[in-house]
């Protein structure tokens, strides 16, 4: 709307006299329209045209009569006084003009304002969102550098054991080497002192066959083999007397037949004249003899230099064996050293071990497919989602007048055609934290014939057999660090809510046990238990073993179980084997206790699925489903970690057996075991619904 269109419609200024006439500004208004910028007025203009107007009327009024000149005058100078009036508001409405238009640009500002906050704050959520996904990110390296550095750890250890036998292996060789080298010296050298006696003896006895032959010849030849004595005394003497001391008793006896030899020669010297002839025939004879007695002092000389020989490698073989032993003591140090490493990392182990398994959730739940029995296949697994942590499945529905799928997340999820040592891989982290020191309850759980007690309970790589290998196998490799254990076995039933030891002998009749609590020391007692007792010590490690299989054949044979319309063969009770490991480190004086529960749940059904019109078959029917609905309150209770919040344990025995098993610190996983059959479709959809609940998604 233009500026005249408004000043139209807007009320016009009275005069004095009260009369609607005069000027046509209109009225200031907050909620003008009218332009940001008004157009000055030309207020001389307006002026000359208003007085022209005004002289027109004066004239005519002039004509009138002069009584009008006064009130002609009066209005002259209220024309004058309004036009001062006119120029005065159109001053102030420019400057309202000027305020609206900074308020306008003000509001602007603050629009623009509110915008950019509006921007700075969804910035700030998507870097909130980044940054929650950098932890994760975070979480995961951190998860695979611990991973990584167990594994080296792994690889280290093994090197070292690797290291270790080979230096046995070296020491032992080096050992027989210089055994073997001192015995063939020995034997060499007694051959050598054998040899030289019995060359000497028979010179000697040659002698003497001479002396007595030729009483001159003899005293030349006793001159002649007494300088030779004396000299090869000396050299005897010189060269061997630090080396074989043993010869001792040998030189003696030599020193007694010189001196018999010397008083043979006082008597010799006597005969001497008569032989002088004798002698002189038998020089040509004496000279072959001396020829050969050179030639044995030659082979002597060889021997002696043999010897010296001999004596520079034993004296080669004792400095190595010397090394040997520096280099046997250097490693003896450093493997203490690295045995006080291997004790640090495995403290150190146990505390990130914990912590790990804190982290993935101190109550977790996995479920497993096993193969279906005819050609349908109700359920999809889905790859694990490494950004939650979870991993899920489809089970499809058929409802009247409608097909859908309902989507169930775990975990860890294992298909139909994986392994029971497969299971075992991830359920083996769990029975380590039991090794380390804390309480820790594994349950499976689902309908009768899923697969729970195949999975708990099978002679070859069930969990209960590979729990028992796995502890053995772990305790053994302990003992090198000083860790010694002990394991106590308990296993018992629970049928009615009445609990009955199951390693009783069958001689007595069985009595019903009770539960007794130590909440101070957080430890639970039973009565009228029969507790197996190991000590699994190093030489009675395949004892043991072969005994823990005679114990988990026999678990399968003392089970309650009954026909029902889903199986042939169905659990009626909940069986609990417990485990007790306690471990003493004799080098650092630290204890570790923990406890494992194993716990294979009775079969999961409806009523009206079983087929049941015994009383008493719908009696255990009822308590097992109570107890499985108290066990699925109870670990629902305790993953909302309200400390004000009631836990369930005394509804059911099963649940106030395993009080301190569940509570604090303790490690639970519930395996739920379902049939894909489409006979099976709401067995299956009631257990992962079980499932969910415990699971807390």
């Amino acid at each position: 709307m233009s500026s005249d269109c408004t000043m139209l419609e807007a009320p016009v200024t009275p005069c004095r006299s009260g009369l609607l006439h005069g000027s046509r500004i209109p009225s200031p208004r907050l909620d003008s329209s009218s332009p940001l910028q008004y157009k000055r007025r030309n207020s001389s203009g307006m002026m000359i045209a208003q007085s022209l107007r005004m002289h027109d009327e004066l004239n005519e009024r002039h004509q009138d009569g002069k009584e009008n000149i006064r009130l002609t005058s009066f209005y002259k100078e209220k024309i004058i006084e309004l036009n001062k009036f006119q120029e005065e508001l159109f001053r102030k409405k420019f400057q309202l003009d000027l305020l609206k238009d900074e308020l306008l640009k003000y509001q602007n500002n603050k629009d623009t304002i509110d915008f950019n906050f509006d921007t700075l704050n969804n910035e700030k959520v998507l870097k909130e969102q980044k940054l929650k996904l950098r932890n994760v990110e975070e979480t995961k390296v951190e998860f695979e550098f611990k991973e990584k550095r167990d594994f080296l750890r792994q690889g280290h250890e093994i090197h070292l054991k690797q290291m270790q036998s080979d230096n046995i292996f070296e020491i032992n060789k080096l050992k027989n080497r210089s055994q073997s080298k001192l015995q063939r010296l020995r034997v060499l050298q007694n051959k050598s002192f054998h040899n030289e006696r019995n060359q000497l003896l028979n010179s000697v006895e040659e002698i003497r066959n001479k002396i007595k032959e030729n009483q001159f010849e003899c005293s030349n030849i006793k001159q002649s083999c007494q300088d030779e004595y004396d000299q090869l005394k000396f050299e005897w003497l010189d060269t061997y007397q630090n080396k074989w001391r043993e010869n001792v008793q040998y030189t003696k006896s030599l020193n007694t037949e010189l001196h018999t030899l010397d008083s043979k020669h006082k008597k010799l010297i006597q005969d001497r004249n008569i032989l002088v002839n004798k002698l002189n025939q038998s020089s040509k004879i004496h000279r072959a003899k001396k020829e050969a007695e050179i030639e044995v002092k030659q082979e002597i000389k060889t021997k002696q230099d043999e010897i010296e020989g001999m004596k520079l490698e034993i004296n080669s073989m004792i400095k190595e064996r010397e090394t040997s032993i520096c280099k046997i003591e250097e490693l003896d140090g450093r493997l203490q050293i690295i045995h006080d490493s291997i004790v640090k990392d495995e403290t150190l182990r146990r505390k990130v071990h914990n912590q790990i398994q804190e982290l993935r959730g101190n109550i977790r739940v996995f479920c497993r497919v096993r193969p279906t029995d005819d050609d349908t296949n109700i359920i999809k697994v889905h790859g694990f989602d490494s950004d939650t942590g979870t991993q899920s499945l489809t089970l499809d529905i058929k409802r009247p007048m409608t097909n859908g799928s309902v989507n169930f997340q775990f975990d860890k999820i294992f298909n139909y055609d994986e392994s029971n040592r497969q299971v075992f891989g991830e359920v083996k982290e769990l029975v380590q934290s039991a090794l380390d020191g804390h309480n820790v309850c594994i349950f499976t759980y689902g309908q009768t014939g899923s697969g729970k007690t195949y999975t708990m309970l099978n002679e070859e790589d069930g969990i209960i057999p590979s729990t028992l290998d796995h502890i053995i196998d772990w305790t053994s490799s302990m003992k090198k660090l000083g860790w010694q254990y002990g394991l106590k076995i308990k296993f018992v039933e629970i049928y009615n809510d009445r609990i009955f030891d199951l390693l009783n002998d069958g001689k007595g009749k069985h009595k019903e046990c009770e539960v007794r609590h130590d909440d101070i020391g957080r430890r639970t007692e039973l009565t009228n238990v029969i507790t197996r007792e190991f000590q699994l010590e190093e030489d009675l490690i395949e004892s043991n073993r072969r005994e823990l299989q005679e114990l988990v054949q026999r678990l399968n044979k003392v089970r309650r179980t009954a026909k029902t319309a889903m199986n042939n063969r169905s659990s009626r009770s909940h069986s609990v084997f417990i485990v007790e490991v306690e471990g003493f480190n004799k080098d650092s004086e630290e204890r570790c206790k923990g406890v494992l529960n194993l716990v294979d749940l009775a079969g999961s059904e409806r009523m009206n699925r079983s087929g049941l019109v015994d009383k008493e078959r719908i009696e255990e029917t009822k308590q097992i489903n109570k107890s499985l609905s108290s066990v699925g309150d109870v670990i629902h209770a305790l993953r909302q970690g309200s400390g004000s919040l009631h836990i369930p344990f005394r509804n059911t025995k099963l649940t106030y057996l395993l009080k301190h098993s569940l509570q604090g610190s303790s490690k639970t996983l519930m395996l739920v075991t379902v049939s894909p059959s489409n006979s099976s479709r709401n067995e299956t959809m009631n257990s992962l619904r079980f499932a969910t609940k415990v699971n807390g998604r």
